[in-house]
């Protein structure tokens, strides 16, 4: 469909006109109150409140609604009773006031929702007299749309002349409430109309990248190079580059949020990586770094240096001689400690803090150990400062990652003269090193996971308008809930929001701000970059309109017979190979039967009257087939005949329609499919009367001679192919052939064999199955014999096979022994192995059962590819069934460790187990040869022979908790009377702990006896206490992938 849009401005395209300049929305403009606006105040008077404390909870007070967000805020007042039950002594309840702020009432729709902080209160209307107050925080959906205190302070109280809250007088009250609140979420909100700025769609955890995303984008001369690197014969797929300037060129002009699939598929990402959270500073040091890389040999090679970069220098100065060495370095963001600091200044004084060596730890100059001192300076500033708040941390105390929520506090005018050199400082302007704050990163959550956003100030040049980026949706907030807020640290309103708080600041030199946030014109684009992203708006749209277009139409297949003459399996096609072959009609999805005959008419070039249309639909009488699959059969007619009054749309059949040709006027009756046996065409035929009165035409149709004797068959379903008994009996009257549509084979009665006929060629079609056997690493060892080949084995097996020629199959494809071979029955629902197979499984079971099937749920019309799985025996499953299968741990003389598996007789001893270990152990060349019970490791020589004051004593790694072991364990060989410094563990717990130095560490060998026969575990054993080093990171963070960009 071509669509002329050539003069139409498309959504996302530049004006002409369009300069970066965020507008004032039209009501601000108007000077209307800005209902959008994140923060409002509503007052409600409760007049006539002596009569209003009498009465019931049905008696309500709303004030007038206040616009806050886009949605209408109140304040609800109700009079209700205290408790349940008057208290002793008096006649009835005491009655308070329920105060509550209420959002959004009328709007049921269960996804909108808005998180909002408020103050409530009943304000003083006597001089002197102090407002009583409390605070909520809550957030309102359509089921809980108020929030507040059902008791907020009794009637009595409130009218306490003391307080000064009731004036007598007026007979009223005043509630006030102060409200702040985030932009709602499940609503429409316009973040363009609000801010002049759109958000970016979260693809499930890419909220770190979406904050830094919109930071970066906010630095304007960064956006400016960007455009300007060269694409234009890069991979759309795999560019960076590209897909940057994409995401830019659409949060320029778009007007409705942006999406990032694009740019992680350049990243080289899969979907999975799209789900992963990562750190923020991270990720932008990456991104970077790729996009310096591509920026060199072009015009734009020096722009994120010159923006980020800024150089220091550490060095080691002595004391007492005139000796230094220094390095200077270069950094593209600091890192700060946030953890005893209270704020920026604090941090960075620490980052610079001199630290003495001196003692043990001097500093080895050209004139010997020398008393120095080592620290570093700041040689400059870069104009775009990053700074990253060290939040996250390792604990030693809890071994563990952690959030640092300490409150830690930053200005938005920040002065770093007194960390530059003097010598820089002395040439400097004033402002040099003043830095003002652009944006605030925040992370809200723990150590394991958490959400971003970042708040910027889009009029950094001119009176600070600060923005929240929260996704897809982005709001105007305050200085206060854009850096106060998230200091960190208990929330100075009370709210509990110490989870929340800044994790990485964004400043811009004073003096560069003109440089660094001058405007992006249209005219900073390469046209050539313009036009190739408003022709992919233009597709986009164009696919939209389709899209929308195609709503109203549907596609049907038109089968015709010579698309069935080629098929020799079950049913009259199959569809999947019919997709390709088939006429396909694009349809309205309004139009009935009788138009259908007509557009067809009219395409075909045949005359209406000449052919009639059938719906496929499955056989499915009687419920005999539970699982429908996709071939069907011609089963209704479609009627072109029939009235206005039941004029059927097309919409209702399905997508595979057949047409049935013929002179005109001359078809009517019955229609069935007709399949010869042994011949090569399937057609569609008509039949009025008894079967046996079409055998002629039926004889011609299939080619044999006129008086040819056939047998009939009913294809009902796949495994029942049924004979028709009687030829005379009326079609109509024979059970399988009630409904058009069935199935007719006919074959020649002459020549049918006991081996070749339609019953036997139908019963060996529908047990032909397409199998892919899977090797299962069911047994342990390292026997090269049992190594798993590398590909799985493919191939047709019948469905009707013993199990043992199955193994024979595998046998004969992995070139091993069939009776080595064990089969695994498929877990239910899953294509997994479950259970192995034992050798009385193997002559009892069918291949029906191991894939986990039945006569009921399977059909070969599905054609499916079926998964076996299978292992390799060391033995004969015979063997197996019969012997214990033992998995040993095998240790060296330089304590690696190795798994082998050995088969015993069920009456086998331990030293038999130790025998065909033996097998297969790898002994050291000057080693005793012999094996440890316990588990398999070779004794070394001087633990072989035991004195009377020698004992062997196990050996643990423990971590924390003698319960938490880890590593190898291990025997050393203890002499009584011995000094060590450790502690005796036994049953789990701590007995003794000794010192070399106390007299007291001496042990008798007494103690470490195994004090229980049948339980090992109360042996008592050596335990180390150490850090378990090679375990799984806790956490959702420790465990994850670091960031890669892989293009």
């Amino acid at each position: 469909m071509e669509v002329d849009i050539t003069d139409e401005v498309l959504p996302g395209s530049p004006k002409n006109d369009q300069h970066q300049v965020v507008p004032e929305p039209p009501y601000l403009m108007n000077g209307d109150e800005d209902p959008y606006k994140p923060e409002g105040q509503i007052t409600l008077k409760i007049e006539k409140f002596s009569e209003f404390a009498h009465e019931g909870p049905e008696s309500r007070r709303l004030s007038e609604p206040v616009y806050i967000r886009g949605l209408p805020w109140k304040i609800l007042a109700i009079p209700r009773e205290m408790g349940r039950r008057p208290p002793m002594g008096a006649a009835s309840m005491q009655k308070c006031l329920g105060y509550f702020l209420q959002c959004n009432a009328d709007n049921t729709d269960p996804s909108w929702n808005c998180s909002g902080n408020a103050t409530l209160k009943i304000l003083a209307q006597k001089p002197g007299k102090e407002d009583h107050v409390r605070k909520i925080s809550h957030v309102f959906h359509a089921k809980e749309n108020d929030w507040g205190f059902a008791q907020f302070m009794t009637f009595e109280n409130i009218m306490n002349p003391d307080d000064g809250w009731y004036d007598e007088e007026t007979d009223t009250i005043i509630l006030f409430v102060e409200v702040t609140a985030d932009a709602p979420h499940g609503v429409n909100w316009d973040s363009k109309k609000d801010t002049g700025c759109i958000g970016l769609k979260n693809q499930g955890a890419t909220c770190y990248m979406n904050s830094i995303l919109q930071t970066l984008f906010f630095t304007n001369k960064l956006r400016k190079a960007v455009y300007q690197m060269p694409t234009d014969e890069d991979n759309p797929d795999s560019s960076v580059a590209l897909a940057m300037q994409r995401v830019f060129f659409e949060l320029q002009f778009s007007d409705s949020p942006v999406g990032t699939k694009k740019l992680t598929k350049s990243f080289g990402w899969d979907s999975i990586d799209s789900f992963l959270q990562h750190d923020v500073q991270e990720f932008c040091r990456v991104l970077l770094d790729n996009l310096e890389n591509k920026m060199k040999n072009t015009k734009v090679v020096d722009t994120i240096p010159s923006l980020f970069k800024g150089c220091m220098k550490s060095y080691i100065k002595c004391k007492d001689v005139d000796f230094e060495s220094s390095r200077e370095e270069c950094f593209y963001d600091l890192q700060l400690n946030v953890k005893n600091k209270s704020n920026v200044l604090e941090s960075f004084k620490d980052y610079i803090e001199t630290e003495m060596l001196d003692g043990d730890n001097k500093y080895d100059a050209d004139f010997g150990l020398q008393p120095a001192e080592k620290g570093l300076k700041f040689l400059s500033f870069p104009p775009v400062l990053y700074l990253q708040l060290m939040r996250f941390q390792y604990d030693p105390l809890l071994d563990a990652n952690v959030k640092i929520n300490d409150r830690f506090e930053f200005t938005d005018t920040l002065d770093l003269t007194e960390f530059i050199e003097t010598e820089e400082k002395e040439n400097s302007a004033s402002d040099e090193f003043t830095y003002l704050l652009h944006a605030v990163l925040v992370h809200s959550g723990d150590f394991h996971g958490g959400h971003y956003v970042a708040f910027i100030n889009i009029n950094l040049r001119g009176t600070a308008k600060w923005c929240k980026f929260d996704d897809d949706v982005v709001s105007r907030v305050a200085y206060r809930d854009a850096v106060i807020a998230n200091f960190g640290g208990e929330n100075i309103e009370g709210m509990g929001r110490s989870c929340t708080n800044a994790y990485m600041l964004v400043y811009i030199q004073k003096k560069a701000i003109d440089d660094v946030l001058g405007p992006v014109l249209v005219e900073d684009i390469p046209e050539q970059l313009r036009l190739r992203f408003e022709n992919e708006k233009k597709r986009e749209y164009e696919r939209r309109l389709e899209r929308e277009e195609a709503n109203n139409y549907c596609e049907i297949s038109l089968i015709l017979d010579e698309e069935m003459k080629s098929h020799h399996e079950f049913e009259l096609f199959d569809s999947r190979t019919l997709e390709a072959q088939s006429r396909k009609l694009k349809v309205q999805k309004t139009m009935t039967y009788r138009d259908l005959y007509k557009f067809i008419a009219a395409n075909l070039n045949i005359p209406e009257t000449s052919f009639r249309l059938w719906d496929f639909q499955d056989d499915d009488r009687q419920g005999l087939h539970r699982f429908r699959c996709e071939n069907s059969r011609p089963r209704n007619f479609l009627d072109p005949n029939e009235t206005e009054d039941y004029s059927v749309p097309i919409v209702q059949i399905d997508r595979f329609v057949y047409l049935e040709t013929g002179k005109p006027g001359i078809l009517g009756g019955d229609i069935h499919g007709l399949k010869p046996y042994d011949r090569n065409s399937t057609v569609i035929l008509n039949l009025g009367n008894e079967v046996g009165a079409h055998f002629e035409e039926i004889n011609q149709i299939i080619g044999l001679p006129p008086d040819t004797r056939l047998n009939l068959y009913v294809e009902y379903k796949p495994d029942r192919i049924i004979p028709i008994m009687n030829a005379n009996t009326r079609i109509r009257d024979v059970q399988m052939l009630t409904n058009d549509g069935s199935i007719i084979i006919a074959e020649d009665a002459s020549k049918i064999t006991e081996e070749s006929n339609t019953q036997i060629y139908f019963r060996a079609l529908y047990n032909r199955i397409e199998v892919e056997a899977h090797f299962h690493e069911f047994v342990l060892g390292a026997k090269p014999e049992l190594e798993p080949p590398m590909q799985p084995i493919r191939g047709q097996i019948g469905l009707d096979w013993k199990l043992p020629k199955v193994c024979a199959w595998i046998a004969s494809q992995i070139d091993y022994d069939p009776a080595k071979i064990i089969l695994f029955k498929n877990a239910t629902h899953t294509e997994k192995p479950a259970n192995p197979l034992t050798h009385q499984h193997m002559e009892e079971y069918s291949l029906l059962y191991i894939l986990g099937l039945g006569a009921n749920n399977y059909d070969p019309r599905f054609q499916r590819l079926y998964k076996l799985f299978y292992s390799k025996l060391p033995i004969t499953l015979e063997e197996f069934d019969v012997k214990y299968h033992i998995l040993l741990y095998i240790m060296n003389d330089k304590f690696d460790l190795s798994e082998l598996s050995v088969f015993v007789n069920k009456s086998a001893t331990v030293q038999d187990i130790l025998d065909e270990a033996k097998k297969d152990f790898k002994f050291s060349e000057d080693g005793t040869g012999i094996l440890r019970s316990l588990y398999d490791m070779e004794i070394p020589k001087d633990q072989l022979q035991l004195g009377v004051d020698e004992q062997l004593l196990p050996v643990a790694h423990f971590e924390k908790e003698p319960t938490r072991t880890f590593g190898c364990p291990f025997f050393i060989k203890i002499t009584n009377g011995e000094k060590y410094k450790f502690c005796i563990v036994k049953q789990n717990r701590i007995l003794r702990e000794f010192d070399s130095h106390d007299d007291s560490s001496i042990v008798n060998l007494v103690e470490l006896l195994q004090s229980h026969i049948t339980f090992p575990a109360a042996a008592p054993f050596l335990g180390i206490q150490h850090s378990n080093k090679s375990r799984v990171a806790r956490g959702l963070l420790d465990s994850k992938k670091s960031i890669i960009i892989h293009n």
